[in-house]
């Protein structure tokens, strides 16, 4: 393929970029990153997997690639940075590199990066413009400020992440300006197994390799100045652990949950006890926390035919910590990402403090 060739197929794929984002009625979330010293670069918050710390001293290389030991396999790590021609994000004189963790097709790789700056929102009015470099979707100038939406999949299988091309000895891809090979892109698992539950009218789910233990209601140890959906503490047989209700979190009206409830009696009988909330024990990377649902169901095995990406009827709250929905015969399970959980509450504990 020419160079003007590549160009044309750039802008194409920018312009179909352009039009997807016209059609989104609610506002585009974005991770905001620096490369480079003061290059900012962004990809759709909803292609965030987690946000990870990774200590430079625990990186090993293998020829060109890096990789870490991460959750009992091995993450390779992408230099955004270098990828993009600007100076590298993955200094070994650098203790620590912030890496955003993607899947794609069952396979997770790594993106470094100089800083993670924000999340921002995006008018779908706003209009993208096109990138001739094949490592970028589309360009945005969001507050005065030029921003680069990466290709993430293009550097991924570009880099050999998702089973693409040797490198040259510098580290880039031997194909730069090329798309990257279809066979490249792997098949993810045929079933995913979660564990339900329910907020309100909602149905969620969580990975059950996620998930720790169920437990009924447990006394609370509350926290002074702690934000409103944190509940407490729990003792879980000499662990303390941090109790959260979801439903607040998540922003779930009180009046939807109320109605739950009603409907709960309902269905007891008159004059029975509606049960309390549950504990949902869960293990993220970052340490374990608890959930307070208000029902638990049953642990479903769904096709990975069924999963979509967060339509744009859920919330934004929903979206940042929402993998995904599968569309059953009556109703709509979301996914949720128990370290995307975390991460909220982190960040939720961090403000309350301020």
């Amino acid at each position: 393929m020419s160079e003007d060739e590549l160009r044309r197929a750039a802008r194409q794929g920018a312009a179909e970029h352009a039009r997807s984002t016209a059609d989104c009625k609610d506002p585009i979330e974005y991770l905001v990153a620096s490369v480079g010293g003061d290059r900012r670069v962004a990809m759709e918050l909803s292609q965030v997997d987690r946000l990870e710390e990774v200590e430079s001293a625990t990186v090993e290389k293998a020829g060109t690639l890096r990789f870490i030991q991460y959750r009992g396999e091995l993450l390779q790590l992408i230099d955004v940075g270098q990828a993009m021609g600007a100076a590298s994000s993955t200094d070994p004189d650098r203790r620590v590199w912030k890496t955003i963790v993607r899947s794609n097709g069952g396979t997770s790789y790594g993106l470094v990066v100089d800083d993670v700056l924000d999340i921002i929102e995006v008018s779908a009015n706003e209009k993208p413009h096109p990138s001739p470099d094949s490592a970028i979707a589309s360009v945005l100038v969001v507050g005065g400020r030029v921003t680069e939406v990466i290709d993430e999949v293009w550097l991924a299988a570009s880099f050999g992440a998702l089973g693409g091309p040797e490198l040259h000895a510098d580290g880039t891809p031997t194909n730069r300006g090329q798309a990257p090979p279809e066979e490249s892109l792997q098949v993810a698992p045929e079933v995913t197994q979660l564990c339900t539950f329910r907020l309100g009218k909602t149905l969620y789910g969580i990975d059950v390799l996620d998930v720790q233990e169920v437990l009924m209601p447990l006394q609370r140890t509350p926290i002074p100045l702690s934000p409103p959906e944190v509940e407490g503490l729990l003792n879980l047989r000499g662990d303390t652990v941090l109790s959260v209700d979801l439903g607040v979190l998540l922003g779930i009206p009180e009046a939807e949950r109320m109605a739950r409830a009603r409907s709960a009696r309902t269905s007891l009988g008159k004059g029975a006890e509606v049960p309390d909330r549950m504990n949902v024990v869960l293990r993220s990377s970052q340490g374990s926390f608890s959930m307070l649902v208000d029902e638990v169901g049953e642990v479903l095995d769904l096709p990975r035919a069924l999963f979509e990406p967060c339509p744009s009827t859920i919330s934004s709250v929903q979206r940042r910590v929402a993998s995904g929905v599968f569309k059953l015969q009556s109703d709509i399970l979301i996914q949720l990402d128990v370290d995307q959980l975390h991460a909220l509450v982190a960040q939720s504990q961090a403000l309350a403090r301020v």
